[in-house]
């Protein structure tokens, strides 16, 4: 029989840096202005066009206790082995392990390697941007509505948790947003109210994630991109949506993108964890590393073993090509891995990397870099994602 799937070693690296599970997704789990409630088990619609909140208003990082225990199996194991000497890898550590942004005080003002990112890789349109002072992005408002009552839904044999808000509008197609491991699907719940004001967006924790029921057994990604199919068809979304992916949610958008583009009329990954990371990061960090540099290498040895809340087994195979639908590739342009000591160099060179491969899936495609932002884009500069969710929904 299976053992029962392990704590991911995100929750160590969690516990012991800021850098926080970069490749999957990280610490900062739950938007602590969320509302959202499984208890109630039906949907109700905010008015449409109530304004977006100020950006990144309501998106704090929460304290570092708290973001371990939102999401995930055997969370109460998360700061086991935090006390160790990778500690001193990053001063901030301690006091912002709710952040992705490792040694933040240092790295604040610096963009790594923005210039090697200017050039496009295979793709028709990589123009790269700031995004700085975008006149799209949420305005201030007062008091923002809350993103979405949760609901659950059975699909199959399993509960799924999904939260949407907004009006449809006719020829418009819903917004999708997919986190990244382990978050909760709260953790869009300010992008997710910006969002409402103008489209109908929908956000659900997959399985093993948040309030969802946990996978029955091992999963391809192929099969999370299918769950996913009927997950929409459980809420009765018949036309095709707009994915936003953040970290490995982007790659469950890329490969339902790849699987169901007569479904699919956009996608925006944000700084969404690309294919090439496995071969890179167990070929640059050694078996034998320990502390933080381990934990990155187990955070990829788990994945590829279906040793992880989702129980998705990954070994990197590339997706396919999505053809011509529109594609935005939002990376982060802080150093964000620069607390990995030794490797931080070479996994920050091979993130940038797989960012421009990504540009490859669609004939469509460009590149924007976050230049104030750690991993957690729509955090850090929510505008850069408001505009580009918005500038593909008009498109």
């Amino acid at each position: 029989m299976r053992p029962r799937p392990v704590v991911h070693p995100v929750r160590r690296f969690c516990a012991i840096t800021a850098a926080g599970a970069l490749l999957l997704s990280g610490c900062s789990n739950d938007d602590s202005s969320s509302s959202a409630s499984t208890s109630t088990p039906t949907a109700s619609t905010p008015t449409a066009g109530s304004a977006p909140p100020a950006a990144g208003a309501a998106d704090s990082a929460p304290a570092a206790g708290a973001a371990a225990g939102s999401s995930g199996a055997g969370s109460s194991a998360a700061a086991s082995g935090a006390g160790s000497a990778a500690a001193a890898a990053s001063s901030d550590a301690g006091a912002a392990a709710g952040s992705d942004i490792a040694g933040s005080s240092a790295a604040g003002s610096s963009a790594a390697g923005s210039s090697a990112a200017g050039s496009s890789a295979g793709a028709s349109s990589a123009a790269e941007s700031n995004g700085a002072g975008s006149s799209a992005a949420p305005s201030a408002a007062g008091s923002a509505p809350a993103a979405g009552p949760a609901q659950q839904l059975t699909v199959g044999d399993a509960r799924v948790t999904v939260s949407c808000s907004g009006t449809a509008k006719a020829g418009q197609p819903t917004v999708v947003l997919l986190a990244g491991m382990p978050d909760p699907l709260t953790t869009f719940a300010s992008l997710q109210r910006s969002i409402a004001s103008s489209a109908r967006v929908c956000s659900y924790d997959r399985l093993g994630e948040g309030t969802s029921s946990k996978p029955a057994g091992d999963q391809q990604l192929s099969e999370i991109a299918d769950f996913l199919a009927k997950v929409l068809a459980a809420q009765q979304i018949d036309g095709p949506v707009l994915l936003v992916g953040h970290s490995l949610g982007g790659l469950v958008a890329a490969e339902f993108a790849a699987t169901h583009p007569q479904q699919t009329a956009g996608v925006v990954l944000v700084d969404a964890t690309p294919p090439s990371m496995q071969r890179a990061v167990t070929t640059l960090i050694p078996a034998s590393a320990g502390d933080v540099a381990g934990a990155v290498r187990g955070e990829m040895t788990a994945l590829q073993s279906g040793q992880n809340p989702e129980r998705l087994v990954y070994d990197g195979t590339p997706i396919g090509s999505i053809g011509d639908i529109p594609l935005v590739v939002m990376r982060h342009g802080k150093p964000v891995f620069a607390a990995v000591p030794e490797y931080g160099a070479g996994i920050e060179k091979a993130w940038q990397q797989g960012q421009q491969q990504w540009l490859e899936l669609s004939t469509d495609s460009r590149m924007v870099v976050a230049t104030s932002s750690g991993h957690y884009i729509y955090r850090d500069q929510p505008d850069l994602v408001y505009t580009a969710v918005t500038d593909l929904l008009t498109t």
